[in-house]
């Protein structure tokens, strides 16, 4: 009961402080038409990630491509994972970090395209988010950013410091940007090493970057 009562507190703290921890730039752009008004409903599109437990519950319910469609998620406090994760298969919401860490990120299996999340389609947008770890899978080895794997959405003010290593399309941020991808004032640090397309912020890139910046060291073979 403590613990579902401490939930609770979170999600409603979550709710109140969500419209401070958006940055100015990030607050020009449209990121998710339900966030208005500063009031928040679990039972009306929006999720609140507290832990470990909840953000692999969001991971599981987004098998389904359809399931994140019009969804607001809120993280509301860092994150440290252990052990190896699975990407978050398909993602066509609005995810605001908050300016929060997903810490110990893990992925190693044959997954493709591959990073925290795996596809994000061209509706989504992911906003104010910092994640560390390791991104190195196995199999194809081909699509692979620390953030995003293949992205046809926005990707707005986030973070990646850590190792990302493929084959070919990698990027500390995103792997693969299509066409209708934009990625606005993202970072990246650490190693990024690929054999084809492989870049500091992004590998394949056929959408736009815009004031982003890498001290990632960048090799390929």
């Amino acid at each position: 009961m403590k613990n579902k009562r401490i939930t609770q507190l979170l999600s409603l703290l979550c709710a109140v402080t969500v419209t401070l921890s958006i940055s100015v730039t990030a607050a020009d752009i449209d990121v998710g038409s339900t966030m208005n008004g500063g009031t928040y409903d679990a039972d009306d599109d929006v999720i609140y990630i507290n832990n470990k437990d909840e953000l692999l519950e969001f991971a599981d319910d987004c098998s389904l491509d359809s399931w994140s469609v019009g969804k607001t998620v809120l993280l509301c406090s860092d994150i440290t994972l252990d052990g190896e994760f699975a990407p978050i298969p398909y993602f066509a919401g609005s995810f605001n970090g908050q300016g929060h860490t997903i810490s110990g990120l893990n992925i190693t299996g044959s997954y493709s395209p591959s990073g925290l999340f795996a596809y994000v389609s061209e509706e989504a947008v992911i906003s104010n988010l910092k994640v560390t770890g390791v991104v190195t899978p196995s199999g194809e080895r081909e699509a692979v950013g620390g953030i995003v794997g293949e992205n046809a959405g926005r990707i707005i003010g986030c973070e990646f410091v850590g190792i990302v290593s493929a084959k070919t399309s990698v990027g500390g941020i995103v792997g693969r940007n299509l066409t209708y991808g934009e990625i606005y004032e993202c970072y990246s640090d650490g190693n990024v090493t690929g054999e084809n397309m492989t870049g500091g912020i992004v590998g394949e890139n056929s959408g736009s970057a815009v004031s982003c910046k890498s001290e990632a060291s960048v090799n390929t073979d």
